[in-house]
């Protein structure tokens, strides 16, 4: 190991010209050598051919900083290209680190084409969700679409997941192989993996969410929880929900129950595919349709009705723990012309509504993506909010 290290020192020497001695072989004294003028032994005087770019600059070259490395599984129908841009990385480095596996797997050559189900190592700068394939059992209910809306997928790519099963021939507690999509993680121990993975406010940038307690909602009179495993919420959340939907049952007690989507995970933290969502105290709902639209699940700007969102809207507000409520510019304008139409004030409407009165300092602001939802944020606990069993 010494003699070794030895010899890489007098190359790298050598090549910069810097003096150093060496021994020749027939002799015990020392002897100077410069790199320019060497003529003491024929192991010396081999070092004048060579340089420093011949012993790869890559052993001195420190580690990235913050490198992620990830299993990608690959579905049916996906390339290299897609993969690449997906982790934000080049197909040259995914076919590199191919053929890197393959050379430790005795493989003389790794395989160009991609098959579904094989597994690619990536390594890249970016923090990325990695997708695997997993099996899932059917429930009571159960349709594909059902199915891919639920993990997030195309339905093509569960048809081709499992070629063999056809729709019409769906049973209880079938298995059919999904994508689930994987946590974004930090860079670090097991300390870094579990902040991001309680989160850290919006955009991963919140202080203490994780030392709050968060409480489950379950589907109850006037609404129905979608996936009570990304319903959970503060105490001040739900406890400001339930309020508003037993007011909703009171006033229309024939109408369907609302439909309520995310809150946020048990530990808060990223939830896919949100940017907010991480500390239970965004909800999303669906914007409540006519009853003979109600099975279709076509939601649109003339399907849905006015009457129950306008009332759910204004109860959300008057609870008076609301610090915003989202949804598109379009929808806006027409729940103020409808709420103008019916008797409320139009100095109380252009307070709230962003638009058409454009309030910078509005509930209710436009964002995109909420044309058949709507997006309620409520504000933060204070220090003396009760406990559930208060």
């Amino acid at each position: 190991m010494q003699r070794g290290c030895v010899v890489l020192l007098s190359f790298v020497l050598a090549s910069l010209g810097v003096p150093f001695f060496a021994t020749p072989s027939g002799g015990s004294q020392p002897v100077a050598v410069s790199g320019g003028n060497i003529r003491s032994t024929r192991r010396v005087s081999l070092l004048r051919h060579f340089s420093l770019k011949h012993f790869g600059l890559a052993a001195f070259t420190p580690a990235v900083a913050h490198a992620y490395t990830y299993v990608h599984e690959v579905l049916p129908g996906e390339h290299l290209k897609q993969i690449a841009k997906r982790y934000r990385t080049s197909v040259k480095r995914i076919r590199r680190e191919r053929s890197k596996r393959g050379k430790r797997s005795r493989r003389a050559r790794a395989p160009r084409r991609l098959r579904a189900g094989d597994k690619l190592v990536v390594r890249t700068r970016a923090r990325c969700r990695p997708q695997r394939i997993r099996a899932y059992r059917t429930r009571k209910g159960d349709t594909l679409g059902g199915v891919a809306r639920r993990f997030r997928m195309k339905l093509a790519v569960l048809r081709r997941l499992n070629a063999g099963v056809r729709p019409a021939s769906l049973q209880l507690g079938q298995p059919l192989r999904v994508v689930v999509h994987g946590r974004c993680y930090r860079a670090g121990g097991h300390g870094a993996r579990r902040r991001a993975r309680m989160g850290r406010g919006h955009r991963g940038r919140g202080r203490g969410v994780h030392r709050r307690r968060f409480f489950q909602l379950g589907s109850g009179p006037g609404y129905h929880v979608r996936n009570p495993d990304r319903a959970w919420g503060t105490f001040l959340t739900l406890t400001r929900m339930v309020d508003v939907f037993s007011a909703y049952v009171e006033q229309f007690p024939d109408a369907p129950s609302v439909q309520v989507h995310d809150i946020s995970v048990r530990w808060g933290g990223y939830l896919w595919p949100h940017r907010s969502h991480r500390q239970g105290r965004d909800v999303d709902i669906v914007f409540p349709v006519y009853a003979k639209y109600a099975s279709s699940n076509l939601i649109t700007a003339k399907t849905i009705d006015m009457e129950r969102a306008w009332f759910l809207v204004k109860s959300f507000i008057e609870t008076g723990d609301v610090k915003f409520i989202f949804m598109s510019r379009r929808l806006q304008w027409r729940m103020f012309a409808w709420a103008l139409r019916h008797g409320e004030s139009k100095r109380f409407l252009h307070r709230i509504f962003q638009y058409p009165s454009r309030n910078e300092n509005a509930i209710i602001r436009h964002e995109p993506g909420h044309e058949r939802h709507f997006h309620v944020r409520f504000r933060r606990e204070g220090p003396g909010t009760p406990p559930p069993n208060a």
